[in-house]
């Protein structure tokens, strides 16, 4: 069967070649696989969840959690996320010792103890109970703005256990972000107990780039596994447009959320509508059914907040 007949694949191409402003194959361009803006943080300037503030030395940097390559983008490697937070999503720094942060108009990077970020995180989410927490998440493609610096993997995996901890425990939805990790995202939550305990309520894997067949593996996870739900951009998503299709087509109608993945308030209507469209023809379903199956799909994730 042919991919999305009902697709029409012009607005697609358009969109790809909108997706984020970046010149395919260019050096800061990002994975086809991008679970949803590693370029698109960096350039917002926000925080990032590392150790440390990029290392002066190859050996301080390995000390301290992040690792200096020549190639931002080698595939063997890979850096934390940019986790930030909307007026109802908040985002945790890392856990080890300390935090890397920086501010909203992109200064330096400075040092965060554990114990600071911890309690300012937990703090926050204590006085906005209807806050979920996000996005958060691994990356391996990603640089700390303003840098050639990248985080250890295993660094971000730990960092990530702490946040989804935090988060089961206050019962808040998680959104993760995933770069190139996905069969390490399995395995972590593959390792909790079938029970669900230290699993959040509901976890959006966002902009979600991973095969069809994880999307499976996802869900059937034994004691958690209809707890995640799997969301699409076009402004991500819509860079390898047949993909695109095979996966909204291997989401449960009833796991399957939208997003604009926009970073300007301007772009979220036209974003929200061109994803519709196209997980619309993807299940060969009406422009308002596929709104009205989203929309109820949303009220049950961030329904377990309210």
């Amino acid at each position: 069967m042919g991919v999305a007949a009902n697709v029409d694949w012009s607005i697609m191409e358009k969109l790809a070649g909108m997706a984020g402003g970046y010149e395919a194959g260019g050096p800061q361009s990002p994975p086809e696989e991008d679970g949803g803006g590693s370029g698109k943080q960096a350039e917002k300037g926000c925080g990032c969840p590392s150790s440390m503030v990029p290392a002066t030395s190859s050996a301080a940097a390995r000390h301290n959690g992040v690792s200096k390559e020549e190639d931002p983008y080698d595939r063997s490697t890979g850096s934390s996320s940019s986790s930030t937070g909307s007026s109802n999503s908040i985002s945790g720094g890392s856990n080890s010792s300390s935090a890397a942060t920086c501010s909203d108009s992109g200064g330096p990077l400075a040092i965060v103890p554990h114990a600071s970020w911890h309690a300012r995180l937990r703090g926050l989410l204590s006085a906005y109970p209807h806050a979920l927490v996000g996005e958060i998440g691994i990356d391996r493609a990603a640089v700390i703005p303003g840098s050639r610096a990248r985080v250890r993997f295993d660094h971000q995996l730990a960092l990530l256990r702490e946040q989804l901890a935090l988060a089961a425990e206050l019962s808040r939805p998680v959104s993760i972000h995933c770069v190139r990790g996905y069969g390490h995202l399995l395995q972590l939550f593959a390792a909790l107990p079938a029970s669900g305990a230290g699993c959040p309520p509901a976890v959006m894997l966002h902009s979600y780039g991973g095969s069809p067949e994880d999307v499976a593996r996802f869900c059937r996870l034994p004691g958690i596994g209809r707890r995640f739900f799997f969301s699409f951009s076009a402004a991500i998503n819509a860079r390898a447009p047949d993909k695109l299709v095979a996966r909204v087509r291997a989401v449960p109608d009833d796991r399957l959320l939208v997003e604009s993945d926009q970073v300007s308030a301007l772009l979220v209507e036209g974003g929200m509508a061109d994803i519709c469209y196209i997980v619309a023809g993807a299940k060969g379903w009406g422009l308002e059914e596929a709104a009205r199956r989203t929309l109820e799909n949303f009220n049950a994730f961030y329904g377990t907040t309210v």
